[in-house]
């Protein structure tokens, strides 16, 4: 953006000095309900006037824009606090659900490990046989 703004600012800067340089002859000047006559440099008949008119038309534009810029800030503020309070919130969440899942793996029932099996009971069969009577 900045080279955009020198690209366009500069050449308007060497125009208007090449202005100033070719039309330094004085003029005669004279404001209507005033009786005198002043004798100005051309360049300045022309370039006062001008800049006269960007400054007035940006302090217009600037002055117009206060209560959208007031706006601005406030939700700016309200913004930031909203992102603080659901941070905080966030973070509540979270200890609360890790406080949750360490009570839930305290009361799961721990598995009791399995019995120790004596070799001469690993190759009997699952079913008792019937007995013969």
């Amino acid at each position: 953006m900045r080279y955009i703004a020198w690209t366009l600012t500069l050449p308007i800067l060497v125009v208007a000095a090449l202005f100033a340089i070719s039309n330094r002859e004085p003029l005669p000047v004279r404001l209507w309900p005033l009786p005198q006559e002043m004798l100005l440099p051309g360049y300045l008949v022309v370039l006062l006037p001008l800049a006269a008119g960007l400054l007035i038309g940006g302090a217009v534009v600037w002055l117009g824009s206060v209560k959208y810029r007031r706006l601005a800030r406030r939700r700016g503020g309200r913004l930031r606090t909203l992102n603080r309070e659901l941070e905080e919130m966030r973070r509540q969440q979270q200890a609360r659900d890790e406080a949750e899942a360490r009570a839930a793996e305290k009361a799961r029932p721990t598995q009791a490990p399995p019995k120790a099996v004596a070799p001469s009971e690993r190759n009997q069969p699952a079913v008792p046989a019937l007995e013969a009577r």
